[in-house]
């Protein structure tokens, strides 16, 4: 090989990893100017989440607990982040891309929420973004079977509740359009079989039963034979 052939390719290979290592030095100084802004950016969501119940707190809180808690936190969808307001989209971002770099653990996400609200923050932050909302409205749909077990809506209630427990029991959903408990009902359904599914399943649907201490008769009647 000709010796200057040698030296050009020795030369080019130096320059790449010259290049390599500074593009290396680079996403490191990227990851620590992200990692520094991340608090200042979790505070900001804790505070336009904590407290608030529109739609965008929600999509916020969800994909906090997405990051916090994993497979244990509500699902959220990627374009539900696209409807969020700018600032709120710069501050997940931030949040997402630094958590686990420089000084920003996982556990930065809860102590952000217990420094707006104290531990009553962290409990709701748990509690909202596990599926807590949908099994409140269980147990409040439960709560009216057990208190009008003669009703037209509490036995609508619980033919609904029946099909989403054993999965055979056709129902008319049209009949809570307008009533008293379409709210509940939508959010329940949600978290049985729609776009929240998993955060209600059969075992809360039991519990729910036995804590309004359904008489044995219309217990039977809700539970699959």
């Amino acid at each position: 090989m000709n010796p200057d052939d040698r030296f050009e390719r020795t030369h080019r290979a130096g320059d790449a990893l010259a290049s390599l290592f500074a593009s290396l030095a680079e996403v490191q100084v990227n990851r620590g100017r992200i990692a520094a802004a991340a608090p200042a950016a979790m505070r900001r969501l804790a505070e336009a989440t904590y407290g608030h119940d529109n739609g965008q707190a929600q999509i916020v809180a969800a994909c906090l607990a997405s990051i916090y808690n994993g497979a244990d936190a509500r699902p959220v969808r990627l374009d539900q982040i696209r409807g969020l307001d700018w600032a709120l989209q710069q501050d997940l971002i931030i949040v997402m891309l630094g958590t686990g770099h420089g000084e920003f653990p996982d556990t930065a996400i809860r102590e952000a929420f217990e420094e707006v609200g104290g531990p009553a923050a962290v409990d709701w932050f748990h509690w909202y973004t596990t599926g807590g909302p949908h099994r409140a409205a269980l147990t409040r749909i439960v709560t009216h079977i057990a208190a009008n077990p003669t009703s037209a809506t509490a036995s609508a209630l619980r033919a609904t509740i029946q099909s989403l427990y054993n999965r055979r029991t056709p129902v008319d959903l049209r009949f809570f359009e307008d009533g008293e408990y379409g709210e509940d009902l939508a959010l329940v359904v949600d978290g049985v079989i729609g776009r929240d599914r998993g955060v209600i399943g059969s075992t809360d649907i039991e519990t729910a039963f036995e804590k309004a201490n359904i008489p044995a008769a219309l217990a039977q009647e809700a539970w699959p034979a």
